[in-house]
């Protein structure tokens, strides 16, 4: 009787470093469509919310010790600024502010930090701030500027400009915060000197600023 073979096939078994690499692609790939779609989400909720940027005003200008001539400038500003957050659902911080005082074209005013801490204006409640600005004049303006700005003077009315770049960050309670960095412009101050001629005051009620978001890079 002939004896029969036993034929037995195996099939070897994923190995189970395999298995926890496939877990892991899925996983990756779970993370990041869930990040992407969470991304588009807020972002379409940004763009129905439309934030507004802030409103600035000039609302007083006052100069003291001012002096110029061919070979000097001098002098002290004190500007009072109205900010305003025109967003009825969405808070506003203000920081990182640059400010100069113009004459012309001219940088007049020597830079100075001007915030120590941020501003913030809820929608709910306190949708105004108040600012109070202290610069001294720089004696750096052409010769040239400087010739002009003495004939302003002697007629005993200068004409200055405020520029400022500033970041704004909205802040919502569900969709996070969005920032922009804004350039404003608050243009034709006349300033009133008197016949204290070291002495002026800006002329009028006060004057609104261009406010222009700068486009991302």
């Amino acid at each position: 009787m002939e004896a029969e073979t036993l034929h037995i096939s195996m099939t070897a078994a994923p190995s189970r470093s395999s298995a926890s690499s496939l877990c892991v692609r899925k996983a990756i790939w779970l993370t990041v469509s869930l990040f992407l779609i969470i991304t588009l989400i807020i972002a379409i909720a940004w763009s129905v919310l439309k934030p507004r940027p802030p409103g600035f005003r000039v609302s007083s200008v006052s100069v003291s010790n001012f002096s110029v001539s061919d070979s000097e400038l001098k002098g002290r500003y004190e500007i009072d600024l109205n900010i305003t957050n025109p967003n009825k659902r969405v808070d506003v911080k203000v920081d990182e502010f640059i400010f100069l005082v113009c004459y012309d074209t001219v940088v007049v005013s020597a830079p100075k930090p001007v915030l120590q801490q941020p501003l913030i204006m809820y929608a709910e409640k306190m949708r105004e701030r108040e600012m109070k600005v202290e610069l001294r004049l720089m004696n750096t303006a052409p010769n040239g500027r400087k010739k002009k700005m003495v004939k302003d003077w002697k007629k005993r009315v200068v004409n200055f400009n405020v520029r400022m770049k500033a970041r704004v960050t909205y802040e919502d309670g569900i969709w996070g915060t969005k920032e922009k960095f804004l350039d404003i412009y608050c243009g034709d101050l006349d300033v009133e000197f008197f016949s204290i001629k070291d002495t002026g005051k800006l002329l009028g009620v006060g004057k609104d600023c261009n406010v222009t978001a700068l486009e991302e890079d």
